[in-house]
């Protein structure tokens, strides 16, 4: 829910948080500011419950997202300052570090800052799942570095006009145009690089030019462990037991929880971990009441909780493309923003919670392969260069090149850790390669997020369960089975039964196969029974095409440039990218007013 900027000199506070104010929208007095020999802190937004700023005379710990010690368990204990914050400060500051990895439940990113060394340590969750950025300012007596958790905030703090246009990254630009997320650990910005994962870092502010990888003890990382489960049962067990032991971790901490809830199963198996007693309101969100709805309504009675839809205008993402992006910021694609934009009283009090990344971890969805039926008989290891969308990003073949060079080079990092499975894993760690984390990254600033599958112990699981378990569902199917009971006969949004395995899934989805190749014989209009609002749609909306010419005619000449060379394609995915290019450059880099309906 908060955003910060750090700088490692004691200077004006006024750049930060002038720009934290202008991409969170927040008024400037409800900015706090620190300064000290130790340099200046400002951050903008609410600290998650029970985790307030501490500051003493010593030192000052932020503490971004809601990070849960595990002993609270099995044991409800009400949740503040005085208790979780304290309790991470101790840990910080004892000889024996705490272990991030099994200790600690969720996404966080943690600031100390020391006042009398001076220093500021920084410990990033063992995804990422809330990224944080380094800036290096000169590389002389004059050097100054900056942390923040915001790419583009942290980019305007610090540059402005010509100079804001001249930083952007073109080949990063063409790199989301194609793949819709930024090559880690670059972002739109030349200067701007992505901390590690699952690591500690030490910046001294007396040696601003140390390189962040010198001052990094990783106490993570992903690697691939072939013998570490050779079980598909134990799996699916230990699987079955960390999403329930989440699930109850994350109701102990408040008295009612709002569920993002789809016809599909991965939240359905948030659902039916939900303790009886937790008040739970389930949220569809909606054009229509549609197949999902019915399904979505059905399990959410079947566990005994509450189903609420949430309809949104056909315009829904348009409207609130500006704010979305600030929200998610600019590297992250904004069609995944579904709360942005409803009255926060629709929601409610309670932590957003979901499915998130179940697919990910445990189904192999990143992992493309070939396959009918619902069964993957081979992995394609190079799916990754085929995304969703026929982008063309030929605006000079030197930059395609690039792009590609880019992504080659992130697979054989990704290869160091996983040498047979860095093609399942290329879209899943760090976070920010998943164009889906975008859902986490604006929820988690509107409102308290926690989800059972966004954990360091869940990616840490997902990485040693061995790829052939994930595949056409045995391993979710086989962990899942007991809590799918009181929805046995309930079918999946796909027409599959989440309850049962490949046995009784075959038929049922050759059904749904023959189906649908019968219903594209026939044209006219179709009803969406998915959750998705028709991209197409979207797309052909007359407030699309006015905004896209506005911001057009308001982008920057470089940005503009490039825009114009870049093919536009048929894919209404890629032209949501595209105008999302085309909003952000008017907007951050051109500092032009918003689109005002006449």
């Amino acid at each position: 829910m908060i955003d910060f900027i750090y700088s490692s000199r004691h200077s004006d506070l006024k750049n930060a948080s002038d720009s934290l104010a202008i991409i969170r929208s927040v008024k400037k007095q409800d900015i706090k500011e620190w300064s000290g020999d130790w340099g200046c802190l400002a951050v903008a937004g609410e600290c998650y419950p029970g985790y307030d700023i501490i500051e003493s005379e010593d030192c000052i710990l932020v503490v971004v997202g809601g990070p849960i010690p595990r002993k609270y368990t099995n044991s409800p204990v009400p949740f503040s300052a005085d208790n979780l914050t304290v309790q991470l400060l101790e840990i910080l500051n004892s000889e024996t570090e705490a272990d991030f990895l099994n200790d600690i439940f969720g996404h966080f990113l943690i600031l100390k800052i020391d006042k009398t060394i001076p220093s500021a340590k920084l410990v990033t969750d063992p995804n990422s799942f809330v990224p944080s950025y380094h800036l290096q300012i000169h590389a002389d007596a004059n050097s100054d570095f900056l942390i923040g958790t915001h790419a583009d905030a942290l980019a305007q703090s610090v540059f402005s006009g010509p100079e804001l246009e001249e930083e952007v990254d073109l080949v990063s630009v063409a790199d989301f145009l194609k793949f819709k997320t930024v090559t880690f650990p670059n972002t739109l910005y030349k200067g701007i690089r992505q901390l590690h994962p699952g690591a500690f870092y030490q910046f001294d502010p007396k040696n601003p030019n140390a390189a962040p990888d010198d001052i990094c003890r990783k106490y993570w990382e992903p690697f691939e462990d072939p013998g570490k489960i050779s079980d598909i049962n134990s799996a699916a067990t230990q699987l079955r037991d960390l999403l329930v032991e989440n699930t109850r971790m994350i109701s102990a901490c408040s008295n009612k929880l709002n569920l993002m809830m789809s016809a599909g199963e991965d939240s359905r198996s948030v659902l039916a971990a939900i303790p009886e007693e937790t008040a739970t309101d389930c949220f569809t969100f909606l054009d229509t009441y549609n197949r999902e709805a019915r399904i979505a309504e059905m399990a959410t009675n079947a566990y005994g909780k509450n189903w609420k839809p949430i309809y949104r205008k056909p315009t829904h993402y348009i409207e609130n493309i500006e704010s979305s992006i600030c929200l998610a910021e600019s590297a992250n694609f904004f069609i995944h923003s579904h709360i942005n934009g409803f009255d926060e009283k629709e929601i409610g009090d309670g932590p957003l919670i979901g499915g998130n990344k179940a697919d990910d971890l445990f189904r192999g969805y990143n992992a493309k392969g070939f396959g009918k039926l619902g069964i993957v008989f081979k992995v394609d290891k190079n799916a990754w260069e085929h995304p969703k969308g026929q982008a063309k990003i030929n605006a000079t073949a030197d930059l395609q090149e690039q792009v590609y060079q880019r992504r080659k080079e992130f697979n054989e990092f990704l290869a160091h850790y996983r040498p047979s499975s860095w093609a399942e894993w290329h879209s899943i760690w760090p976070a920010s390669m998943d164009t889906a984390s975008t859902f986490l990254f604006i929820n988690r600033r509107m409102k308290a997020a926690r989800e059972p599958y966004i954990d360091g112990k869940m990616t840490a699981l997902g990485a040693v369960t061995p790829l052939e378990f994930k595949l056409s569902r045995r391993l979710f199917s086989k962990a899942m089975q007991p809590l799918f009971r009181k929805t046995k006969f309930l079918p999946h949004g796909e027409g599959h039964f989440p309850y049962f395995g490949l046995l009784v899934n075959t038929p049922v989805n050759l059904f749904h196969s023959v189906k649908n190749k019968i219903s594209r014989l026939f044209p006219g209009k179709k009803v969406n029974d998915g959750p998705w609002q028709a991209f197409e749609d979207i797309v052909s909306e007359p407030l699309y095409e006015q905004k896209e010419a506005y911001y057009m005619g308001q982008c920057p000449s470089r940005i503009k440039e490039m825009i114009d060379n870049c093919t536009k394609s048929t894919c209404p995915v890629d032209n949501l990218a595209r105008f999302q290019i085309i909003v952000w450059a008017a907007l951050h880099i051109g500092k032009e007013p918003q689109y005002k309906a006449e």
